[in-house]
């Protein structure tokens, strides 16, 4: 099995369920945060999402009884799908 702990965003194709999870929401829920970028460095979004992880990883799975970050039939976490940074950024020879 795969898990997501952080499911795409809306506008990149994710179901509207999973937006509540998604990176738009991180950054909404921070005061700090300005933009997607924040995401990768605001320290509130950071905190956030390490408390978001240990409560997923704390899970217990109702089938097997087992913490998810114990479950054998957990093969890979998927920790965020298809992250993107948003700021452009110049290439070092626009020639090429």
């Amino acid at each position: 099995m795969v898990r997501a702990a952080a499911p795409s965003l809306l506008h990149f194709g994710g179901r509207a369920q999973d937006y509540w999870l998604s990176i738009d929401r991180f950054v909404n829920w921070s005061d700090t945060a300005s933009g997607k970028n924040d995401f990768y460095t605001d320290y509130k979004i950071k905190q956030m999402y390490k408390a978001h992880l240990r409560t997923f990883t704390s899970r217990v799975n109702t089938i097997n009884g087992r913490k998810y970050s114990e479950d054998p039939t957990i093969y890979y976490w998927n920790l965020l799908n298809e992250p993107r940074w948003c700021a452009p950024v110049p290439h070092p020879n626009p020639t090429l």
